[in-house]
């Protein structure tokens, strides 16, 4: 769900398939609603790229976290895998992605965080293998898919202010936080900026005609190594 104008992690829906592994991230939560929690996690990666990753080179995740192969049989059937986290080994597992008819759970990887705030058990870290071979040199496994979010979750319980916006109430069900900011008026003036809440702003026109739009600071990389700030906006016009 969208939340200070980024993703954040709410809760794991039941798969269509069990038998395929559809449903592996919510069969393997235990605690698999975060807004049931009072609380939502950000998504640190969520891609399908494609990518290589070898015995001598990991596959670097958030938050200090890496994926390592540590060996693969002479088949190239089974893969030993072992995550650590700021250098230290938190889980391991075997996966088979390259043997015949392998299914949804052969080939994925997942990691179940044994508490993030109030969750216990919730799978924070998944990534899908395409394939694994060992070479002469070198194991190698082909990667095509990775998920993790944040071992840090945000609280959203009622009544917890974010700058001007306070949450009044959240649907764990239907997945709706709603935010107000009865206890914190906003006056709009020309050629001002006022932060609603962490990621979000709003900016007024330096004219005597009140125009304002609200928008999300991006900061990109340019070319040269440098950075330049764009916004998102959304415009409007009210008279004062």
């Amino acid at each position: 769900m969208g939340f200070q104008a980024d993703r954040y992690f709410a809760g794991y829906n039941q798969g269509v398939d069990e038998a395929s592994g559809s449903d592996i991230f919510n069969a393997e939560s235990t605690d698999k609603n975060s807004l049931s929690s009072e609380q939502l996690e950000q998504v640190l990666i969520d891609n399908k790229d494609e990518k290589t990753v070898t015995s001598g080179t990991p596959l670097t995740l958030g938050e200090g976290y890496e994926l390592a192969i540590k060996s693969i049989d002479i088949d190239g059937n089974k893969v030993y895998l072992e995550l650590s986290k700021n250098g230290a080994v938190v889980d391991s597992k075997v996966i088979s992605p390259s043997k015949d008819g392998a299914n949804e759970v052969d080939k994925t990887y997942y990691y179940k965080n044994p508490a993030v705030g109030e969750q216990k058990k919730l799978v924070t870290i998944g990534v899908h293998f395409k394939n694994a071979f060992r070479g002469a040199d070198s194991n190698l496994a082909s990667i095509d898919g990775v998920w993790q979010i944040s071992d840090t979750p945000l609280a959203v319980k009622a009544d917890t202010q974010y700058e001007k916006l306070t949450i009044r109430l959240f649907d764990a069900t239907a997945g709706t936080i709603t935010m107000d900011n009865k206890d914190n008026a906003v006056t709009l003036s020309k050629n001002k900026n006022v932060v609603l809440m962490p990621g979000v702003s709003i900016q007024t026109a330096d004219n005597d005609t009140l125009r304002f739009f609200i928008y999300k600071p991006v900061t990109i990389e340019g070319t040269n190594a440098t950075t330049t700030t764009t916004t998102v906006k959304t415009t409007h016009n009210r008279s004062s």
